[in-house]
């Protein structure tokens, strides 16, 4: 029996009776599907499962694809769709990386059919006297947009936001200061759009697709009002009322939407208390096919 309990009174739920370790049957596909459209954000508790099953479980959403860049040393070995998150060192050497995901984001702005989910795996929680380390913070942008005034949603029915890649590379990254200035920087992508007032191809609901993390500016806007608009947007995201944090737990199998969320890591814990997540993506290829959708939610139906 699958149940699903709400962790928030906005965003999030924990799933019970479902073992990622397996292939999905329809039903449960289906149900799993609808419960990502409907909260955002999904725990499954208690679970133990190896890189390769990890990357199959994601696969049933989309395609799962390689890890790449800077990241890509970091990889679960066989499985290249597995990124280690991790402060962990063997013989004098990160197992993982250590910064991943410390500014405020969602992933894979840049492909052209914009990235779905997060799958990511707890093995190692960091903990000081009894307080869990290492929490993930999100805001609700389906929430965000459904709080603008009336006249800010029809001034952005047509607006696009960018992604170069130039906002993200201006960014110096200093994450909990024992670990050091980390000082990557990305590349430059070609021009990427995205409509800023997007519709989620799950729930139907409309969202505030602008990701404060990438997003370099807003197309179809007068060029005195764009700039304007893009600080008054990242202002309304980030208000209390759309915020949420994830604090981890040992077996946790997390799964978010990266169309209705921005993420990021929180890097509250030192060297010594170890962190330890694997982390696979989803591509919007399948979520984005609405027949593929209609058929998955039918089963859902069928299976309530």
């Amino acid at each position: 029996m699958i149940s699903i309990e709400p962790l928030s009174s906005h965003l999030g739920a924990s799933v019970r009776g479902v073992d990622v370790s397996k292939p999905l049957d329809a039903a449960t596909f289906g149900l799993v599907l609808k419960a990502i459209g409907d909260y955002g954000l999904l725990r499954f508790p208690g679970q133990t499962i190896t890189p390769a099953q990890q990357r199959d479980f994601a696969a049933h959403f989309g395609h799962t694809q390689a890890i790449r860049g800077r990241l890509a040393i970091f990889t679960a070995p066989g499985v290249p769709e597995i990124n280690i998150l991790s402060n962990i060192k063997e013989n004098g050497q990160p197992i993982g990386a250590t910064d991943a995901g410390v500014i405020w984001h969602t992933d894979m702005v840049h492909n052209e059919t914009p990235g779905f989910a997060n799958v990511l795996y707890a093995l190692k929680v960091p903990r000081r006297d009894g307080r869990v380390l290492g929490g993930t913070e999100f805001y609700n942008l389906q929430a965000a947009y459904e709080d603008l005034p009336d006249d800010i949603k029809a001034r952005l029915t047509d607006a696009y936001g960018v992604y170069t890649g130039e906002n993200y590379t201006s960014i110096e990254r200093t994450p909990f200061p024992e670990y050091g200035t980390n000082s990557h920087k990305a590349h430059k992508k070609e021009p990427v759009r995205h409509r800023i007032i997007a519709t989620h191809p799950i729930s139907g609901r409309k969202t505030l697709y602008c990701d404060p993390g990438h997003v370099d500016y807003i197309e179809g806007l007068p060029p005195g009002e764009r700039d304007e608009m893009l600080q008054y947007l990242l202002k309304h995201i980030m208000q209390p009322k759309f915020h949420f944090v994830y604090d981890w737990c040992e077996g946790d199998v997390m799964m978010w939407d990266n169309l209705r969320t921005v993420h990021h890591a929180v890097l509250d814990f030192g060297p010594e208390e170890h962190r330890l997540i694997w982390r696979c993506q989803v591509e919007g290829d399948k979520v984005f096919d609405a027949a593929f959708v209609r058929q998955a939610l039918s089963q859902a139906r069928a299976a309530a």
